[in-house]
Order: structure tokens, then C-alpha cells, then sequence
């Protein structure tokens, strides 16, 4: 089955010889396997867990392999692998229980990986798209996860210091996303596409109308401190168990050194706002339909029925942590034009994307 000719059989003699077949690792390496499937029942809590706390995808250049014991991720993005490796080392020994351990780090040289326990708990995004918060359980989770954000350490700066990080992130990152997506052929077909069924939803004067915004909201992003920052605890990076209130956070931006885990206060709440009140879940994970409306108007479709009254309870939390939740919606609003390039492979979500963005616009705006 493996060698079916004679020659490379005698070119692999040595090897062969050594140790019989069904033991040499070798023999499968450029051969297609088949795993066989085994069937769980969704009565069994053991088999649930198995599927639930398997069921995220990793992004297009992400590798994720899942077994009994063991996450492993991987990227060609070697430097990336290592700071998100060494994160857990770099930060505050206060802030270690809230984040999964890595360990293993491995670079064979084209690509870089490292593993963490797996955890049976559903992450909080198929938690969220599935409706299985009620609002007592969503209250006392978004307790922990502000909790988490709002006690996070913190340094001194100066208001021009923290205006300078908030420009870099908010303003920087997205203008040059931006560049980014519309030299790709697909990004400008895309943009075609959405221009002919409204200009104003085309990248370029969505992100002219955001800068105007910004500049308009500047002096809101000004604090006098900075935040040790995760950087991306959106809802598939927040394993959370409900009946044990236990809240684990994975795949942080990461750090190389001490000074790059610093970033601006409003960056970890920008990124957790657009899964509550952006969607961002429903749209990764595919749960949404972009059509026409009978005026030829392109739309952007979401069934949020347990969903809907949950949001107002995040933004009454966010208020009593003192944080304007316009200004978390702006800085959202950067987020859904920033990450274009990186689902470019998904060109629908694209769209659903830029017309989640005019949304937001047009709520900022509005208020």
C-alpha cells in the first residue's frame, strides 16, 4: 500500500530493514491517511465538552491540532509563535491565573508552535451565538472580564504619551490595513462591489468618515496611564465555565519584552465590545446572510433573538467602570476595518464586515 514500486522500495532497503513496516514513521510521511470518526453522544456531558471545547477555528495562516490532552498551535509567523509564548512569563504574577499557561515552544524552522492544556470549557463566542447566556450568567461573566481588564496593572504616562499609542492603534494600524487590503486584486474587487451598491460603503470613504470622527472624539482616547494589554480577548479567546464562574483567556498579541506588553487602556475593551455589541462571533463563525434589499441596497442579516436584551448590560458596565461607550464603539469601528486583509479568504464576511463598520459610524455618529 505504501511502496508500490519496486525501486523505491530497494531506494529505502536500509531503513525498511531495520524495523518493520507498520512501526516506521517514515513510510507515512508523503502518504494521505484516513482518521477514522468516532461518534459522540451529545447526551454524554464528557462528549459535549469534547466538542464544544474543540469547535473554534483557527485563522487561515494558524495551524491548531486538538487531542485528549493538548492544544498545539502553530504559524509560519515564527516571531508571532514566540511572543505569544513568552506572554505569560513577561506579565505580573497577578494577572497568571487569568491566562492558560503555554509551554513546549518549538521552531523546526519554517514554522514555530507551542502547546497549552486543553481545557474542557466552551469558549465564550459558541456560548454567545448559541444564546446560552441568560442575563444573570452574562451579568456575572461580563463582571469577570471587566474585572480582569479594569485591574489590570498600570503605569503613569502622560496624556501625549497615551494619545500617541491610542493614534498608533487606532489611527496607524488602520490606514495601513487599509493599503494593505486595497493592494490585494481580491480587496479591490471587493471594494468594487460594495461602491456600486452604496459609495459610502467603500473602504475609502469609510475610512475618511472614521478619521473625521476621530479627530472629532481625539481628546477621549487621552488618559494618564498605560495597561498591560492581552490584545485580543475577543469571545473565542475566553474559555469560560459558567457554573464555576472560571474565566481563562488564550492566545494573547504576546510580547517579546517588558515594554511591549504596555498598550492604551481602551484597546482590550474596544476588542471585547465588538463581540458583544458588534457581532464580531456571528460573523467569524458564519451565522449571518449579506443580501439586497428590495431597493438593490445591500444588508447585513443576523438573527439575534437572546442576544439582543444582553447588550445593554454590558454597556450599563461599562459606564460604571467610568468608560464612555461611544468612544469603545469607535475604537471599535477601527477594529472591523483593520482586520479586512487578514479574512480576505472569506470575501462574504468582507462585506459583513464593512457594513457592521458603517453601522457603528452611523451609531457614533448619531449620538
Amino acid at each position: 500500500m505504501f511502496l508500490r514500486s519496486a525501486h523505491v522500495l530497494l531506494e529505502r532497503w536500509p531503513a525498511f530493514g531495520a524495523a518493520p513496516l507498520h512501526t516506521w514513521e517514515q513510510s507515512w510521511h508523503d502518504s494521505q491517511r484516513v482518521q477514522s470518526l468516532q461518534p459522540l453522544d451529545l447526551a454524554s456531558m464528557r462528549d459535549f465538552l469534547s466538542l464544544t471545547s474543540g469547535s473554534t477555528a483557527a485563522r487561515h495562516f494558524n495551524q491548531v491540532a486538538i487531542d485528549t490532552y493538548f492544544y498545539t498551535k502553530s504559524s509560519t509567523d515564527k516571531r508571532k509563535m514566540r511572543a505569544e509564548y513568552a506572554f505569560y512569563g513577561l506579565v505580573p504574577e497577578a494577572m497568571r491565573p487569568w491566562l492558560v499557561q503555554p509551554f513546549g515552544f518549538e521552531d523546526n524552522g519554517e514554522r514555530a508552535s507551542y502547546k497549552m492544556m486543553r481545557y474542557y470549557l466552551a469558549d465564550a463566542a459558541l456560548q454567545w451565538v448559541h444564546g446560552a447566556f441568560e442575563p444573570d450568567a452574562f451579568r456575572a461573566f461580563v463582571e469577570r472580564l471587566l474585572f480582569f481588564v479594569t485591574t489590570r496593572p498600570r503605569r503613569p504616562c502622560t496624556a501625549a504619551a497615551s494619545a500617541q499609542v491610542a493614534r498608533t492603534l487606532f489611527v496607524d494600524k488602520v490606514e495601513e490595513r487599509v493599503g494593505r487590503f486595497l493592494d490585494m486584486a481580491e480587496g479591490r474587487r471587493i471594494d468594487a462591489l460594495a461602491a456600486a451598491a452604496a459609495p459610502e460603503l467603500a473602504l475609502r470613504p469609510q475610512l475618511e468618515r472614521y478619521l473625521r470622527l476621530y479627530r472629532r472624539h481625539e481628546r477621549a482616547f487621552e488618559f494618564d496611564h498605560m495597561a498591560i494589554g492581552h490584545g485580543d480577548p475577543c469571545f473565542s479567546n475566553v474559555l469560560y465555565d459558567q457554573q464555576r464562574y472560571l474565566l481563562q483567556l488564550i492566545d494573547p498579541k504576546g510580547a517579546l519584552t517588558e515594554q511591549e506588553l504596555w498598550t492604551h487602556p481602551l484597546y482590550d475593551l474596544c476588542k471585547i465590545s465588538h463581540s458583544v455589541l458588534g457581532d464580531y462571533d456571528f460573523i467569524n463563525n458564519g451565522q449571518y446572510r449579506v443580501g439586497f434589499t428590495d431597493a438593490n441596497a445591500l444588508t447585513l442579516q443576523l438573527e439575534l433573538a437572546r442576544q439582543a436584551p444582553l447588550k445593554p448590560l454590558f454597556v450599563r458596565q461599562l459606564r460604571a467602570h467610568g468608560f464612555d461607550p461611544r468612544i469603545v464603539r469607535l475604537g471599535e469601528a477601527s477594529l472591523f476595518l483593520s482586520m479586512l486583509p487578514l479574512h480576505i479568504d472569506v470575501p462574504n464576511k468582507v462585506l459583513a464586515f464593512l457594513l457592521k463598520a458603517r453601522a457603528i459610524l452611523d451609531e457614533v455618529e448619531s449620538d
